[in-house]
């Protein structure tokens, strides 16, 4: 009697499901705000933190987790531990427990951890400029490459705010704040801004750049010079998945007031922009993007975003920091908690998953000889 030869099958199978990079079905993404807390200082004289990162737990310390935050004016980053609910995500203490100086750097936004070197990547909004530096003493690693098509059309305070990275290391994101002096204008009453999106590959090499509308204002006074509304901080999910967090501040009845939108990001069928020397002239199609979430603030300035640990229900936690202008106009600095759902879990590096297929493989022969 012939047997039949399941095994063989299966491993054939599977083996073309990890070359091909086979993973689960995306599920919807999903988004829900939780609570505000307060950033105990600790002495360090901590302000204006624009940008945070997600380090790990701490250890010894049931449900804490270590961060890092950077000051867009002190040249600085801040260790923060942060003790969460983790059923609910929400914040129940926020403590700054260390500091390390960054030099150089003159306008520090966007912050980035790289596990793999025990450093973060930093967005320099002035250079533009992204940098690696050291977690333990703040020392300089490595200098990103940047197009020159950044640095050469860069407008005043609307360079490198944003920074995220794949947590594999596969993919590094970057953005101006809002448009290049030639790709059109800043954002107004009526229209949005045309900013790049930059992305870096798993060798921080040139991966893509791609063109991204921003919203315009919805409310104020066009009077005000100040006003804006452009991207200020990335994530990437562990999927690849691109979120963009969209900041406008303007006022409302001469109150500071913002408006803070979370979108993912598809640039699939957007056209690769990196040749393009302006984008005002039109002849591209930009990237789309569809919202996960907004609310609203009065005089707190969110600005910075990052995907905790993930909690107990499944979903994972999700933080923003907020510029406190160093406590002008009545700015505070604070943490908001949310969750996401949705978010598709890391999936084992496909060379590990084909090394325990191969290994399988003379068992499954044994068996076979054996039968």
């Amino acid at each position: 009697m012939i047997r039949k030869r399941p095994g063989i099958k299966y491993l054939i199978v599977l083996s073309i499901l990890l070359l091909s990079g086979y993973s689960r079905p995306a599920v919807a993404l999903s988004i829900t705000g939780l609570n505000e807390h307060a950033i105990i200082d600790g002495g360090s004289g901590a302000h204006e933190l624009s940008g945070i990162t997600y380090i790990g737990a701490v250890a010894g310390q049931p449900d804490t987790y270590r961060y890092y935050a950077v000051s867009n004016t002190q040249q600085r980053m801040y260790g923060i531990d942060i003790n969460m609910d983790m059923n609910t995500g929400n914040i129940n203490s926020a403590t700054i427990v260390s500091t390390v100086n960054l030099t150089p750097g003159s306008d520090l936004e966007g912050i980035a951890y790289n596990r793999n070197n025990n450093s973060v990547y930093v967005s320099d909004e002035a250079g533009p400029a992204i940098r690696e530096y050291s977690l333990t003493n703040g020392s300089l690693l490595s200098t990103l490459n940047v197009p020159s098509v950044y640095t050469n059309n860069l407008r005043a305070n609307r360079g490198f705010e944003a920074l995220g990275r794949q947590y594999n290391g596969e993919s590094l994101w970057t953005s101006n704040e809002e448009a290049l002096a030639v790709d059109g204008g800043l954002s107004t009453i009526n229209n949005g801004s045309t900013v790049r999106l930059q992305k870096y590959n798993s060798s921080l090499g040139y991966a893509g750049q791609y063109a991204y509308l921003t919203d315009s204002i919805e409310n104020g006074f066009p009077q005000y010079s100040s006003e804006l509304s452009g991207i200020s901080d990335m994530v990437v999910l562990p999927d690849g998945t691109l979120l963009v967090l969209e900041r406008e501040c303007d006022a409302v009845m001469f109150t500071p007031h913002c408006r803070n939108r979370i979108y993912a990001v598809d640039y699939s069928t957007a056209t690769d922009v990196s040749l393009f020397d302006r984008l005002d002239g039109g002849g591209y199609t930009t990237a789309s993007k569809s919202q996960l979430w907004q609310n609203y603030f009065d005089y707190i300035n969110y600005e910075g975003l990052c995907l905790g640990p993930k909690l107990n229900t499944g979903a994972y936690s999700m933080l923003m920091i907020s510029d406190d202008a160093t406590g002008a106009n009545g700015f505070e600095q604070k943490l908001y908690s949310m969750t996401i759902n949705g978010v598709a879990d890391p999936v084992p590096e496909p060379s590990a998953l084909l090394v325990l297929a191969a290994g399988a493989a003379p068992v499954l022969l044994r068996r076979l000889k054996s039968a």
